[in-house]
């Protein structure tokens, strides 16, 4: 990147700064604590519950920054370029060991640039913060920049990862902490790694509880087949559909999602979906242990792209999709799992992977739950690889 084109980002962002800070304020109802002066360069590590935590994020942070961005953000033909131009995101191919991300983060650092990251890599499902990846802490000991904490609330039940559409309802940021340089480098891997997950941790239902607020909006179950695949009341597996603010079963059972974001029903064995995933992902961990040649689920009309590194897509493959505990397939595609170091989640419910040195991306005609995959994979690559690090 030329020095012009770092200029021209930082104008841009200057002047969009207060158009998107009334924007998020007056009309998304977002609001954020005073920052702290922090001196640059800076890493901002932010929890990450939407596609709107970048405006989020962006708007309470009055200097320039750089944001890590997922891959498929650059297969948005003139909208990509767009993106590109104006802001310069950082590419990360989720599902890779690609390192490419991490040399570029420490190139724009040691020039003297600020860098936006969401530590957790994927947008939360349940409610939760997720994993921290630990080679966050090693890639901020190497940064030798400032780094900056900042949690977000409310912002899950404003637009979960699985929905199909937005809600109107309160929501708040605040800087946890300032970490200088110095105290950085005074604090071990495993330290900063469990200061980040400390100060990042949120538990969406839990703060629900306290406050109670409300969010409202229309078809609010919709799409919830893609967090949830498994009925709590006959055990079926993809059986599950979403209609309005319902969510219901092959089998009769049906709840319905509320505008506090809780179940509601009579019977109900669970009340948010924090706790039905919990539920859910110990049955995954059982069916992977009992894995064999047979197929665990299957899903049909599904397509494979092949992902150029200019980011062009091409069909590879199209039919139904299945796993067992040896193969991962797609139409008349076969990949072994063992060759397979990662499955990760792009959106709702396109699964990305590595393999054969190349990238690829699923996606399906329809809704689908690409969870159970990503979760049986991990549990199987667990036993195999008991070492092996999980990122999505």
């Amino acid at each position: 990147m030329t020095k012009g084109e770092h200029i021209r980002h930082v104008v841009i962002y200057k002047i969009l700064m207060l158009p998107v800070r009334l924007f998020v304020r007056v009309f998304m109802h977002f609001k954020t604590a005073p920052m702290p002066k922090i001196a640059g360069p800076y890493v901002v590590l932010s929890n990450h519950n939407s596609d709107y935590d970048v405006v989020f994020v962006g708007a309470a942070f009055r200097r320039q920054m750089y944001f890590v961005a997922g891959e498929h953000i650059f297969r948005w033909g003139f909208a990509s370029k767009l993106i590109n131009w104006a802001f310069g995101p950082i590419s990360r191919a989720k599902g890779s060991t690609d390192a490419s991300s991490a040399m570029s983060i420490l190139r724009h650092i040691r020039k003297g640039y600020n860098i936006c990251m969401f530590a957790e890599g994927n947008c939360s499902y349940n409610g939760l913060t997720c994993p921290i990846h630990p080679t966050v802490g090693k890639l901020l000991k190497r940064s030798g920049a400032t780094l900056v904490t900042y949690r977000m609330s409310g912002v899950y039940l404003f637009s979960p990862r699985w929905a199909h559409t937005l809600r109107k309802g309160p929501m708040t940021g605040q800087c946890v902490n300032v970490y200088p340089p110095e105290k950085l480098k005074e604090m071990t891997v495993e330290q900063l790694n469990a200061a980040v997950r400390q100060d990042l941790h949120e538990d969406a239902f839990a703060v629900q509880e306290r406050v109670m607020a409300r969010y409202r909006g229309k078809r609010l179950a919709e799409w919830l087949e893609t967090a949830l695949c498994i009925c709590p009341k006959c055990g079926g597996i993809g059986t599950l559909r979403s209609e309005d603010d319902r969510f219901s079963c092959t089998c009769g059972f049906s709840v319905r999602y509320g505008e506090y974001g809780f179940f509601e029903g009579s019977d109900l064995p669970f009340r948010t979906v924090t706790q039905w995933d919990a539920w859910q992902t110990g049955k995954l961990a059982e069916l992977a242990a009992s894995a064999g040649e047979t197929p665990l689920f299957r899903d049909t009309d599904m397509t494979l792209y092949s992902i150029a590194a200019d980011h062009s897509e091409t069909v590879a493959a199209h039919g139904d999709m299945w796993m067992n505990s040896e193969v991962l397939a797609i139409g008349e595609r076969r990949f072994a799992l063992k060759e397979l170091p990662q499955l990760s989640i792009v959106r709702q419910c396109n699964m990305v992977f590595s393999a054969e040195n190349e990238y690829f991306e699923i996606r399906g005609a329809h809704p689908w739950n690409a969870r159970k995959y990503v979760a049986v994979h991990d549990d199987l690559r667990a036993r195999t690889h008991p070492d092996h690090e999980l990122t999505d």
